[in-house]
């Protein structure tokens, strides 16, 4: 028995790991469109192509992933294909895939802390450790644990600049390689000709020229403050309902999938429990791995955000940014080990199955209710600053 148990518990961390990173290889191949590969760099005549061409390209396009970044907006030819997969393909906001790049950090690192937390307890249960076991344990905690507080209030802080970056844009300050660099190609030092930006430009102004107001001369600078129009509304509007912005459920569950899988192996004995026992260790544990894990996680990345944006605000103070990560990490791991023993507590004194079924049932309901409003109060927090 602890020989299996230590298999299964050590095992499917690691597994869940490789999973992660190979299994874009395991299912069928798919064909991207991106840009600094697809359109050609150095001749000036494909370069040019390339730009006339890139609507063709949107049309048989089914997605558009934005891997976005706090410098995503002040780039040209980022925003200028945003802008066009939305205006020239009427693209619904569910086709985008809008992906802080700080926030993948921040799952990742969430993920790691629950392998390791995983694979420590099966190690220790196989070798019969009890103290020893707490130092791996503490350094996850003391170490993955705020540094997961410190990406989530990054990501919160990135998602603030993005509403002020969307309010100013200007196309006009926009940058792009060529005009950063002099005209000159670093590498070679040959001219850079022509220059990306006037690419761009009389492409919008031949855009807005036909589509905006037909049979009339729309000159370039009319083309390019309705650009900016664009981006300042319609490309905002899009991104306000975009997923990325919080965690989801689905997510949560993703990540928390090693630490559930230990808690899972728990459960070998209860094929030698009465059905009773059986039905209410079984509740216990579907209501700790569907309902606990993901909410404390929806409440931890709240309590973040709240610290990021309402306590630590503009205020630059290491001492006070130490302490909201102090605080957010000791306020995960109170609202967790409180919640897992007001439930435990539950499954033990209420002995009637109905009424076990109805608190599991109770607890996995307002978990998904708070992951839908966690979202919407940290919108509302983001556009307020």
């Amino acid at each position: 028995e602890s020989s299996r148990d230590f298999w299964s518990g050590f095992l499917c961390p690691l597994t869940f790991l490789l999973f992660g990173v190979f299994w874009q290889d395991m299912g069928r191949s798919r064909t991207a469109f991106v840009d600094r590969f697809c359109i050609h760099q150095t001749d000036p005549d494909l370069k040019m192509a390339g730009i006339r061409g890139l609507a063709g390209f949107l049309k048989q396009t089914d997605r558009l992933v934005v891997l976005w970044t706090p410098t995503y907006f002040s780039r040209l030819w980022c925003t200028y294909e945003l802008v066009s997969w939305i205006y020239l393909t009427n693209a619904n906001p569910n086709s985008i895939c809008f992906m802080p790049v700080g926030f993948a950090v921040f799952v990742l690192t969430w993920t790691a802390f629950f392998v390791s937390f995983a694979t420590t307890l099966a190690v220790a249960d196989f070798m019969r450790m009890t103290t020893p076991v707490l130092i791996p344990i503490l350094c996850s905690v003391l170490v993955l644990l705020p540094l997961t507080v410190v990406l989530a209030q990054g990501h919160v802080r990135d998602l603030a600049a993005l509403q002020k970056q969307l309010q100013t844009f200007s196309v006009r300050q926009a940058r792009c390689f060529c005009c950063d660099n002099g005209h000159v190609e670093p590498s070679t030092g040959k001219a850079i000709v022509p220059c990306d930006r006037q690419l761009v430009y009389h492409a919008l102004e031949h855009w807005f020229k036909r589509a905006v107001i037909k049979d009339s001369a729309l000159g370039q600078v009319a083309s390019l403050d309705y650009f900016d129009g664009l981006v300042r509304t319609t490309v905002a509007s899009h991104l306000e309902n975009l997923n990325g912005n919080f965690l989801s459920y689905s997510q949560s569950l993703i990540i928390s999938a090693p630490a559930a899988w230990s808690i899972i192996t728990r459960a070998n004995y209860l094929e030698q429990l009465p059905w009773p026992e059986w039905l209410r260790f079984g509740l216990y544990l579907c209501t700790v791995v569907f309902g606990l894990v993901p909410v404390t996680m929806c409440l931890f990345l709240e309590s973040c955000s709240y610290f990021e944006l309402v306590i630590i605000g503009n205020n630059s103070k290491w001492a006070l940014k130490a302490l909201a990560t102090v605080a957010c990490s000791l306020t995960v791991l109170f609202i967790f080990t409180v919640s897992t023993c007001l439930v435990k507590l539950t499954f033990e004194y209420v002995e009637s199955p109905v009424a076990q079924f109805l608190s599991s049932a109770a607890v996995f309901f307002l978990t998904l209710v708070q992951f839908r409003l966690a979202g919407r109060r940290l919108h509302r927090g983001v556009v307020s600053q």
